[in-house]
């Protein structure tokens, strides 16, 4: 792993914790609920389709941008000399607003799921001036095979696409258009807890074999089943994307992250 991910994983290691955290909570949860598991889990062996047609998500929105170097800089507060800079920084907002479907087909053994995801974003700071407005596009599919009771290891791919808008100090706002497929390796635990309640957690990692572009997601939720053909899904989301490549002949760096709860219904038949 090259020196860029190593620094990515660090800045981001309370993140990570907070999903263990979320993790450890959600599976003890599990432990409280587990009295009719087995019963459950038969009742729930055959094939079975569920069609999620939107999850709401409010998502606290991070960015962290360098943007193409400026050779010849104006007269400004936080402009330097007169010497080449690299303008960008580092911004965050309050809750944003994102939707996204999904349809997992699954039996005992096999899942596969289609997913899609659209989010707009913005975000600001005053000292020093960074505002940065992205519009993320997430489409994948994926197909996992169960190595363990109620745990998939699953591999796919996935399209990412942002649209993104950026301004530094007193310069020009800069546009981007990254888009790319990545290979997708990834992991699920859905046990039935109950009769009507189980929990879902999902991880995953894109761009393998990609130094320029990475990706990852994180789910866990409790899924109540209050008829036989409507589910309810409360949970907590983690989504991040870093992409490197070039804008006016010149380097630009952007790490995207998106993580809140989320809240949603599917139909299963």
């Amino acid at each position: 792993m090259n020196t860029l991910r190593r620094s990515i994983f660090t800045k981001h290691a309370a993140l990570v914790r907070t999903i263990a955290a979320i993790w450890f909570l959600f599976a003890g949860v599990a432990a409280a609920v587990a009295q009719d598991a087995s019963g459950s889990a038969s009742q729930h062996s055959g094939w079975r389709t569920t069609v999620y047609p939107v999850y709401g998500w409010l998502p606290v929105f991070g960015a962290e941008l360098r943007l193409p170097e400026i050779t010849n800089p104006p007269p400004c507060d936080g402009c330097g000399d007169g010497r080449p800079i690299i303008p960008g920084g580092s911004v965050s907002s309050t809750f944003n607003g994102a939707a996204f479907a999904a349809v997992l087909v699954e039996n005992r053994w096999v899942q596969a799921e289609v997913n899609f995801l659209y989010a707009g974003l913005s975000a600001d700071r005053e000292r020093p001036n960074l505002r940065v407005k992205a519009t993320t596009s997430l489409g994948g599919a994926h197909l996992g095979v169960r190595v363990a009771p109620d745990f998939f290891l699953s591999g796919g791919v996935r399209r990412v696409a942002l649209n993104i808008k950026a301004s530094a100090l007193v310069f020009d706002e800069v546009q981007w258009k990254p888009g790319v497929w990545q290979a997708v390796a990834g992991a699920s635990y859905t046990p039935w807890l109950s009769s009507r309640w189980r929990l879902l957690a999902q991880a995953d990692y894109g761009g393998i074999g990609d130094d320029d572009h990475s990706s990852y997601t994180a789910t866990a939720s409790l899924e109540w089943h209050p008829l036989s053909h409507l589910a309810i899904n409360m949970g907590y989301g983690v989504r991040g994307f870093t992409s490197n490549g070039i804008l006016r002949e010149r380097p630009i760096h952007v790490e995207q992250t998106l993580h809140g709860p989320i809240l949603g219904i599917g139909f299963p038949f």
